[in-house]
């Protein structure tokens, strides 16, 4: 559960589910924005902005304002277990996720939300 500093709780993975479904070429979707104002995402994935910017486009405007992805970032690193970033069932390890990727999460957050 990511709970934004506005104090609304929201809940990841039926948003990273639909993003994925509309960026086929995305291994992973990851929404982070715990303590933030608004949510960002890291999509683990070859594709370029302009796929990830539509699938944002499509899926947005049926999410409440405060569920909406205003920024991401493509990274080509690949989440597997080996490298700690997912579980041996395949499941997505947040906080290692945040860890390895503090950097590019806080420049999605130091540039304008689109």
């Amino acid at each position: 559960m990511i709970i934004l500093n506005s104090g609304h709780n929201v809940a990841p993975e039926p948003i990273e589910d639909k993003i994925a479904q509309h960026l086929p070429a995305a291994q992973h979707v990851v929404i982070v924005g715990n303590g933030r104002g608004y949510l960002c995402a890291l999509i683990a994935s070859s594709a370029e902005s302009q796929a990830v910017q539509s699938a944002l486009d499509t899926v947005n405007p049926a999410l409440p304002h405060y569920r909406q992805v205003r920024n991401f970032t493509v990274v080509r690193e690949s989440f597997t277990p080996e490298n700690g970033l997912l579980t041996a069932n395949g499941k997505l390890r947040r906080d290692a996720i945040n860890v390895r990727f503090a950097s590019e999460i806080n420049s999605m957050y130091d540039r304008k939300p689109q």
